[in-house]
């Protein structure tokens, strides 16, 4: 596991293994509010911890792991994230992970993911690219709250459960499909 970290570097290429040790995790707030730019995590890594890249606004590039399991609460948070691709090993994204990273356009959802939690993509300005996986049972308080660029959304079968404040302030969201589940 990444602990700590006292570098200056904007680009970062995580080793795959530290003194011998393989690393699988990053652990909270290891990356946080630093000057990175771009970011490349080994396959080895199945964990990124809460806030682990929080603060980085000029990040722009993250490569994932494809073996990543979790991104934690508030993992890519006001970040710079244009676009983003979580890979299909993925099955938990934590609340905030994503809040406020206001240029990202695009994401790419995990096709086994289930849950959008809580304020995950919160404040995402620019968002206009999202398709919700067929798995999806729930979006959270305020999941895409506050994604003014967000034009067209369909809400695959499987969602039984929209909470609070999901779609708030999506001014743009013009056209909502809503299964009967």
């Amino acid at each position: 596991m990444i602990t700590g970290y006292e570098g200056k570097n904007k680009t970062l290429e995580i080793p795959k293994t530290i003194d011998g040790y393989t690393i699988t995790k990053i652990d909270d707030l290891v990356f946080y509010a630093r000057s990175l730019e771009s970011v490349a995590i080994p396959d080895s890594v199945t964990y990124i911890g809460k806030d682990a890249f929080g603060r980085n606004r000029k990040l722009e590039s993250v490569k994932l792991s494809s073996k990543l399991e979790t991104i934690d609460d508030g993992a890519f948070a006001n970040t710079g994230l244009k676009s983003v691709a979580i890979p299909n090993s993925v099955n938990k994204i934590g609340q905030g992970a994503f809040d406020s990273c206001t240029v990202l356009e695009k994401v790419t959802l995990p096709v086994n993911l289930t849950t959008i939690e809580d304020g995950t993509f919160f404040n995402c300005k620019s968002l206009t690219d999202i398709t919700i996986p067929s798995k999806v049972t729930k979006i959270g308080d305020s999941a895409l709250m506050e994604c003014q660029s967000l034009k067209k959304l369909t809400i695959p079968n499987s969602v039984t459960s929209i909470e609070a404040g999901a779609f708030w302030c999506c001014d743009n969201l013009h056209e909502l499909t809503i299964p009967a589940s």
